[in-house]
Parts: C-alpha cells; structure tokens; sequence
C-alpha cells in the first residue's frame, strides 16, 4: 500500500478543524482550501475526497462536491 506523507495528513487535520470551527458556508472554504492541499500532496488517499467532498458541500459548491464525493466511492 502507499504511504501517506506527513504533509497530506497535516494539511487534513488542519481541514477537519477548520471544518469543526466554521459556523458559516463562506468560514468552510479555509477547510476546502486545507483538504485540496491534502488532495495535492496525496491524490491516492480516499478519505481526503470524502472530507472535500463534504466541506465543498457545506461551502455550497455543489457540483465540486458531487465529484470529489464520486472520486471517493470509487
């Protein structure tokens, strides 16, 4: 299996905080912005398309939501 670096597991902890600390749809983009630098650093690792897929949810982007959401099903 391939290795998760240690740059695409940071960029997804500070993700899922900023989406734990957002209370409004613009405050969730820092977290999609976080998750995409996880998704840049390790294309191949599914659950960074799961959160992304969701942050871009709530953020309202929904059509880049549909398919980070699909990407990750896959």
């Amino acid at each position: 299996p391939l290795t998760v670096p240690e740059e695409a597991e940071r960029y997804l902890a500070r993700g899922k905080s900023a989406f734990e600390d957002a209370k409004e749809p613009a405050e969730f983009k820092d977290a999609v912005l976080q998750f995409l630098r996880a998704r840049d650093a390790a294309p191949w690792y599914g659950p960074i398309y799961y959160s992304l897929g969701v942050a871009q949810s709530t953020a309202g982007s929904y059509r880049a939501a549909r398919e980070n959401l699909s990407l990750y099903l896959v």
